[in-house]
């Protein structure tokens, strides 16, 4: 059931993703042509450019966890016997909730504090700080949550590992 409702919310924040990459797509596409034939430009196109690849890259860090899909060395890892790349599994699920626990904690730290304070971006509209740094925390919330599922479920596997990690009955 959690499995099940994690995914869904994965699923939703990759969709945001998606659009996130879309939007900063059009927003410098815009910029470029606006400087080329000297178009009005989007004001501060590189902030909210900036804030949206925040957002951006933490939405689809759940999604990517729940599907291994994280920067591997296949070539290595696939040769290595199964016990071996169980092991292997558990330690970077480990090195994951070990790097990204304090950063997620850091993150909702920043969000709250920028809410709290109603901090601004400096430029010509002034956006608040806090949209991005909520997406950023909450995607790592998310992915965080992924991990620990992911490591509790390598743990009570048994069986040996597939070439995709994963392991059998």
């Amino acid at each position: 059931m959690i499995d099940r409702w994690l995914g869904t919310i994965e699923e939703w924040f990759l969709r945001f993703a998606v659009l996130g990459m879309i939007t900063m797509t059009v927003i410098i596409c815009y910029g470029i042509l606006a400087r080329s034939l000297h178009w009005p430009g989007l004001p501060d196109d590189i902030v909210i450019v900036r804030q949206i690849m925040v957002a951006t890259i933490a939405m689809a860090l759940g999604y990517a966890t729940a599907n291994r899909s994280h920067i591997a060395i296949d070539l290595l890892y696939n040769a290595l016997p199964a016990p071996f790349r169980k092991g292997c599994n558990l330690l970077a699920l480990l090195v994951g909730l070990v790097a990204f626990g304090p950063l997620s904690a850091f993150a909702y730290e920043e969000f709250t504090l920028a809410l709290v304070n109603g901090d601004f971006i400096y430029g010509k509209l002034q956006l608040p700080e806090w949209p991005a740094a909520g997406a950023f925390f909450v995607g790592l919330l998310v992915m965080n949550l992924r991990l620990l599922l992911l490591f509790a479920r390598d743990m009570m596997t048994v069986g040996p590992y597939d070439a995709a990690g994963k392991g059998g009955g």
